[in-house]
């Protein structure tokens, strides 16, 4: 770690630092739409870094093996409830409660083909 960073100027002409904090901001002024893909250009907000966005996990709705796919559910609900804790330790943000409770909406659905 130890890296410099620069303070950059966010939509609302104010020149901010990334922290855990601006990024939250950040990802918290974006609007999660009902399949989960937002983007987060330049975002609302005056205490928003302008360069914040969110790391992807892409997961099928089905899957072949029915232990496959519980433990994949339960590891992915375990990341978005519990796991959040751990997530400023390792250089992440914590998930805004909104987008952490469409996300576990979406996983619960993940079960195994019929």
């Amino acid at each position: 770690m130890g890296l410099k960073a620069a303070a950059l100027e966010n939509r609302e002409g104010r020149f901010v630092k990334p922290s855990l904090e601006s990024c939250r901001a950040a990802l918290a002024s974006a609007e999660l739409p009902e399949n989960l893909r937002v983007f987060t250009p330049d975002p609302k907000g005056a205490h928003s870094y302008p360069i914040a966005t969110y790391s992807w996990l892409l997961l099928r709705k089905k899957y072949k093996n029915p232990e496959t796919a519980t433990a994949l559910r339960e590891f992915v609900q375990w990341s978005l409830r519990d796991g959040q804790s751990y997530a400023p330790e390792v250089g992440y943000t914590q998930l805004p409660t909104a987008v952490a409770d469409k996300a576990q909406a979406a996983v619960n659905t993940i079960q195994a083909e019929d």
